[in-house]
């Protein structure tokens, strides 16, 4: 009785067991129709357009054909291009590494987001996209949300740049630069690529396929200083001793231009002043006249023709009315009733309508001469950075841009207050 109840309840256990084992296998074997390439793709960005060499089922996907995609291509182009090189071809699916497939519509720039998949006949092909390619990459998506990817490896390369150019070295080695971009979280993978990037953009200069060992373990940091140099040992003229000059002579034609004007204005300018002086002298030299012959006929009348008893009434309202002519100045002129104050109120007054009537525009002269001497200013920087060793001119290049950016500013509002000065006075 016991031995039949073991066998009949250790029968299922057993079907069981070998179920699950089962089971277990199939879950973690992937399904037969869809086989997967050893080794990923790599798709490269090369005069801009991206190349892929694709295996094909036509030869057992041993042959491969290279495909060169333009950025702005949609997925529908790309799997028409692909099933027109191949009639053997069954079907054609871009995906991303998740298994979500691409709109038709969708650009080659949204797929090279990340990494993707190309299926062709249920044959899955891993495919690295290229890290460091211009515009290859968007920092936002259609929907607004934020390529995080995209944005962390810009904002590290952009790191990387910042870095190297304030570092304040002539040249680092290969090793430091990789050192660079692992502290900045760049792939020691992708830090040959972000350099040759550099290289191309000017940004440093990297000779790694040259025959001189050191060149090829070195990075520099200056390419302008070390472009002058190579110019200069050849016989050349350096780039940067060229911009400086070019800005030199542009500064003189400048000064040319602006001291004829600058000179008349002056001149005009002087030839008004002293006119308005020798009428302010004259008033003044009228005035203490004045005062001298009023002082001899109050003497006269005090002291010969009448006397001082009948003088001295005339001499105490004389002193009032003068009282009173200096609170009449003041309430007219709110200025004290000063000898200074007086020979400045007719100078100014005499020398405003001189310039009314000469059309002095004193707004101009101003404005010619803040230019006059910012050019002259400019100048001596320039032939300072000039009289410098060609190999670090490239240095003060900065002066230019700063220069020429000043300048402009400068002008659009003095011009604008040039303007506006006669304006006013038009209205007037």
């Amino acid at each position: 009785m016991i031995l039949p109840r073991v066998k009949v309840a250790a029968a299922p256990v057993a079907r069981t067991a070998w179920l699950r084992s089962h089971a277990r296998c199939l879950s973690q074997t992937p399904p037969l129709f869809m086989s997967r390439v050893p080794r990923a793709l790599e798709m490269k960005y090369v005069d801009g357009a991206c190349t892929l060499s694709v295996p094909l089922p036509l030869n057992g996907f041993d042959e491969e054909r290279v495909f060169s995609i333009p950025p702005e291509t949609t997925v529908a182009d790309i799997v028409a291009r692909i099933e027109a090189e191949d009639k053997t071809v069954r079907s054609v699916d871009i995906r991303t590494r998740r298994g979500k497939s691409f709109k038709s519509t969708d650009t080659l720039q949204e797929v090279l987001k990340d990494d993707f998949e190309l299926v062709i006949n249920d044959r899955i092909m891993p495919v690295t996209a290229p890290v460091f390619t211009g515009h290859t990459y968007r920092s936002l998506l259609d929907d607004g949300d934020l390529d995080v990817r995209s944005v962390a490896q810009k904002s590290a390369i952009i790191s990387l740049r910042h870095s190297l150019e304030t570092l304040n070295k002539w040249k680092i080695s290969y090793s430091d630069f990789l050192s660079l971009c692992k502290d900045r979280g760049i792939p020691k993978k992708q830090a040959p690529e972000v350099l040759k990037a550099f290289h191309q953009a000017g940004v440093v200069l990297y000779f790694g396929n040259a025959g001189d060992e050191d060149l090829q373990h070195s990075i520099f940091l200056q390419p302008r200083n070390v472009l002058d140099g190579y110019l200069e040992s050849l016989g050349l003229n350096p780039v940067s001793k060229q911009l400086f000059e070019a800005e030199r002579e542009r500064l003189l034609r400048k000064i040319q231009a602006l001291e004829p004007e600058h000179k008349a204005l002056k001149n005009l300018e002087r030839e008004l002043d002293l006119a308005a002086t020798r009428h302010a002298n004259g008033i003044a030299y009228s005035l203490s006249t004045s005062l001298v012959g009023v002082f001899g006929l109050y003497f006269w009348l005090a002291f010969i023709h009448f006397s001082w008893d009948i003088m001295e009434p005339v001499t105490y309202f004389t002193g009032f009315g003068v009282s009173i002519m200096g609170y009449a100045w003041w309430s007219a002129t709110n200025q004290e009733y000063e000898y200074e104050n007086v020979y400045d109120y007719f100078y100014k007054r005499k020398l405003a309508k001189l310039q009314r009537n000469a059309k002095f525009d004193v707004t101009r002269l101003a404005h010619v001469t803040d230019r006059l001497l910012a050019s002259k200013a400019r100048l001596q920087e320039v032939e300072a950075v000039l009289g410098k060793s060609t190999t670090i001119q490239a240095n003060y290049l900065y002066l230019l841009s700063e220069n020429i950016r000043e300048e402009d500013v400068e002008e659009i509002v003095q011009e604008n207050a040039i303007n506006e000065a006669r304006a006013a006075s038009a209205a007037a």
